[in-house]
């Protein structure tokens, strides 16, 4: 019986382990994919690739019949390019080429990240260019994930308090995995931030921009845990101590009792 729960324990301490490092790793990519964070990072890994793609050749080469659409339709003016949609405000023709390529990349970062797309998360490799993987439904995904993570979490958690020893071990057991688990996130952020900066990089890194959030809310939760645990501790030995000298005390009332009944006995002729 000993040893069965003894695998089982590490079964749960493993799972553990494993649902709070998923749990962070998934935090950080759904916190890193958020549009307000994404938006400038993507903008300019867009504004290198459309540069490798030479689309203002292309614009330049299209602006007069850019601005006769526009004095036709008198809205944005939409074009592909190497598998890519753009859409060009008729306003911003007025503007130079920069400024057109600009704000169509900011159209365009927008507009990929709002879209339906209609697929499962992984399926979508075969349906859509990979920029969907910057997206709205890709921040729920992963979100998805670490909820689901988070419930394996609980679950273990739970499994833990059942199968431990000695209880007031389990703070320091918790504690001690969400820190080294916090560890693992920021040496990820940190290796992923010092490798060579170019454009493959500078997208990987997009999903682990928020890595140092992750790992500071981390480290404070895990120090959290290990102090209540400590002052569990704290009181338990307390406690010891209190029962040691009150027994001692009381022990010295009883000596001094039976003291006081035997004076108190006349003492026979």
């Amino acid at each position: 019986m000993g040893m069965i729960k003894g695998a089982l324990f590490a079964l749960a301490s493993t799972i553990f382990f494993l649902a709070v490092l998923s749990s962070a790793i998934f935090l950080t990519i759904g916190s890193s994919l958020d549009y307000g964070i994404v938006q400038n990072q993507t903008v300019n890994i867009v504004q290198q690739l459309v540069e490798q793609m030479n689309i203002t050749q292309a614009i330049n080469s299209n602006l007069a019949q850019m601005k006769a659409s526009c004095n036709i339709i008198n809205s944005n003016y939409n074009f592909s390019f190497q598998g890519y949609d753009f859409s060009v405000s008729c306003e911003d023709l007025n503007k130079s080429v920069s400024a057109i390529i600009d704000n169509s990349i900011k159209r365009f970062v927008n507009s990929s990240y709002y879209k339906e797309y209609d697929c499962n998360y992984w399926d979508c490799f075969n349906k859509y260019p990979p920029t969907f993987l910057i997206s709205e439904k890709s921040k729920n995904y992963w979100f998805k994930l670490f909820y689901l993570s988070m419930t394996a979490l609980i679950v273990s958690s739970a499994a833990l308090f059942l199968l431990i020893k000695k209880k007031r071990h389990l703070p320091f057991l918790i504690g001690g995995t969400i820190l080294a688990s916090s560890a693992i996130i920021l040496a990820i952020g940190k290796v992923l931030g010092s490798i060579s900066n170019d454009l493959v990089s500078q997208i990987i890194m997009i999903f682990f921009s928020k890595s140092n959030f992750v790992f500071i809310k981390m480290l404070i939760i895990g120090i959290i845990i290990l102090f209540v645990g400590l002052v569990i501790e704290l009181f338990r030995a307390e406690f010891k101590i209190y029962n040691l000298f009150s027994k001692g005390g009381d022990s010295k009332k009883a000596e001094d009792k039976n003291k006081e009944q035997k004076d108190s006995n006349p003492k026979k002729k």
